[in-house]
């Protein structure tokens, strides 16, 4: 039985993904270790295991987008476009005379929303 959705990965993109994720993991391993070589959490989860999570997670969505042909989308492209553009229009005029706005409370910044507005420009 042929196997036609590997014929899609990217493999090359998959393992540069996981080789430097996991360079990056031992990093983090490394910075836990004390002098005396004893692993310290102060109390806390491990952040290496929260980073071997959010690898695996960030490689399932990464495989799964991959293998979606994503040129059923592009006709639904301008829906969140129109969104996002309303939404930084809001939070030029509603941020700029509040400075008590919920905008700023929750640290929203036009450089955020324009980054969404790319994304969605390019699908």
């Amino acid at each position: 039985m042929k196997l036609k959705f590997l014929q899609k990965l990217d493999f090359i993109l998959i393992g540069l993904s996981i080789i430097l994720s996991v360079v990056g993991i031992m990093f983090i391993y490394s910075s836990q270790i004390d002098a005396d070589g004893i692993l310290k959490f102060y109390g806390r989860s491990p952040e290496y295991l929260k980073q071997i999570f959010w690898l695996v997670a960030g490689l399932a969505i990464m495989i799964t987008l991959n293998l979606l042909d994503y040129r059923k989308f592009e006709r639904y492209a301008f829906i969140p476009y129109i969104v996002l553009s309303v939404l930084l229009i809001y939070l030029l005029i509603y941020a700029r005379f509040n400075s008590n706005s919920d905008i700023n409370r929750n640290n929203i910044s036009y450089n955020d929303i324009y980054n969404l507005m790319n994304s969605t420009f390019y699908l």
